[in-house]
């Protein structure tokens, strides 16, 4: 062997063995695939919006004494501010509601992002569909409350408003989710 190909042949510190490479070229395309499924927040959510019309009164129009209607809720973002059982709201990153579209929600459980469909009928009758959510680690007491969260946006029934207040009312007369509205 010359002292050129042991050179070469050597192995190299930092360079990917070649049989690892269709492992490597698997695991990027996978992580670029559940990036793109991760929800974003949409553009304008932050509180100097350009959506300062959902500000105005129509943003908390009701179809019904005490029910908003749906497109009310279009592009509003609400934090939790107190409910029942082991969601906590004396943490540093309550968690988030947004309801992204007619038939879209997003938020924060306080550490995770999570996504959603959601739909709600004139009476108040009030569904959230399966939800997504990355899959970060934090302190167990916040992953508890995200965990406690999530659950109850799952279990939820009936949404109501309540001044500036909304309501989210869970199964078992169990007292109701309550968030305010973010940016107004």
């Amino acid at each position: 062997m010359t002292e050129f190909s042991k050179l070469w042949n050597r192995p190299r510190q930092g360079a990917v063995c070649p049989s690892a490479l269709p492992q490597l070229l698997l695991a990027l395309t996978l992580g670029l695939l559940l990036a793109g499924c991760a929800p974003v927040a949409p553009a304008g959510s932050g509180s100097g919006s350009s959506n300062s019309a959902a500000a105005g009164p129509s943003a908390t129009s009701t179809s019904k004494a005490g029910v908003p209607s749906a497109a009310s809720l279009v592009n509003t973002t609400w934090q939790l501010q107190g409910a029942a059982g082991a969601i906590s709201t004396d943490l540093q990153r309550n968690p988030t509601l947004r309801f992204d579209d007619a038939n879209r929600l997003s938020g924060s459980g306080g550490c995770n992002r999570f996504g959603g469909a959601w739909r709600l009928d004139s009476s108040g009758q009030f569904t959230v569909g399966p939800l997504m959510a990355t899959k970060m680690a934090c302190a167990q007491v916040v992953m508890q409350q995200e965990a406690s969260f999530l659950s109850a946006l799952q279990r939820a029934q009936r949404l109501s408003l309540d001044g500036a207040v909304l309501l989210i009312h869970g199964a078992d007369n169990e007292k109701p989710l309550r968030l305010t509205r973010m940016g107004s």
